[in-house]
């Protein structure tokens, strides 16, 4: 039931968002940033393709928010990274701002991997927010059609993967 309540929590933030038809990510993101009255500037950030980086970041600078992402996988992975970094902003899960004299001159693409790291230890998530983050970008992609939603046959086939062995059942049998 945690799931079903994480998930009509996030739907409510989702459906309080201006999001553009058809869907086009940086009118969305122009959107968002207007509703939330602050600036946005999303930016690729090579670093993150490298092992032991999250594949993205949002970090909060008292007057802007940047979303950092890797830029090294497919656009639909690449998108769903960006959504997760905004449903962390809509869930406010980084209240804490750091200073706009955070960012390096020139900005972050040019950022070390030990720089990126200092700067990325100052943003630490819990697991249920990671999880919110997650729910939000995974509805919103659904919204937009970039994957398809559950369908009647989801819950058959999860039942098939716990049988044969796949998956832990979801619910109790009778």
């Amino acid at each position: 039931m945690r799931r079903a309540g994480l998930s009509r929590r996030c739907r409510r933030l989702i459906n309080e968002l201006r999001i553009p038809a058809p869907f086009d990510l940086d009118e969305f993101l122009r959107c968002f940033a207007a509703q939330r009255g602050r600036s946005l500037k999303v930016t690729p950030l090579p670093v993150l393709s490298e092992p032991g980086f999250a594949s993205g970041v949002w970090v909060a600078t008292d007057s802007t928010d940047y979303v950092l992402y890797n830029d090294r996988t497919s656009p639909l992975h690449q998108r769903h990274i960006i959504l997760h970094e905004v449903g962390h902003m809509i869930f406010a899960h980084n209240e804490r701002r750091l200073s706009d004299n955070v960012v390096p001159d020139g900005g972050f693409p040019n950022l070390e991997p030990r720089s990126a790291r200092h700067l990325m230890g100052r943003v630490h998530y819990s697991e249920p927010e990671e999880e919110e983050a997650e729910m939000v970008a995974t509805l919103l992609l659904e919204a937009i059609g970039e994957v398809p939603g559950p369908s009647r046959f989801s819950g058959l086939l999860a039942e098939a993967e716990a049988l044969l062995g796949f998956r832990q059942p979801t619910r109790a049998r009778s």
